[in-house]
């Protein structure tokens, strides 16, 4: 059986199944999607986050992995200063978006605190 990494919203079908059926054997369930019980295992352990990322608002159902952000009071901050100054100043340049994150970044995480690339800001 060839690996495929399943998207989120693929793992919500599949508990879904699961919660449906629930008297189906683990070894079915895993021949209906093609997948192996050692995965299914570990999705039935994980549920909760499985079903918490797929209702949250941030997450993409066609993502693979969840990416958990490694600063989120940062990324938090940052955007409440961007809303209040998009409203004041229509053009915000990624200099000072990039600026305004160091810091925030230093002052919520301190001086150890790695310099932003930015990379981080260019999309």
């Amino acid at each position: 059986m060839k690996q495929h990494s399943k998207t989120l919203s693929e793992h919500h079908e599949i508990l879904q199944y699961v919660q449906d059926n629930p008297t189906m054997k683990q070894k079915v369930v895993c021949a209906k999607f093609k997948d192996k019980q050692s995965a299914l295992s570990k999705l039935l352990s994980n549920k909760e986050n499985v079903i918490d990322a797929c209702l949250s608002s941030t997450s993409s159902s066609s993502a693979k992995r969840q990416r958990i952000c490694k600063y989120d009071a940062v990324v938090k901050a940052l955007l409440q200063w961007f809303k209040e100054k998009r409203s004041d100043n229509p053009s915000i340049s990624s200099e000072m978006l990039l600026a305004k994150a160091s810091d925030y970044a230093s002052k919520l995480i301190g001086s150890d605190c790695k310099p932003i690339p930015m990379t981080w800001i260019s999309c």
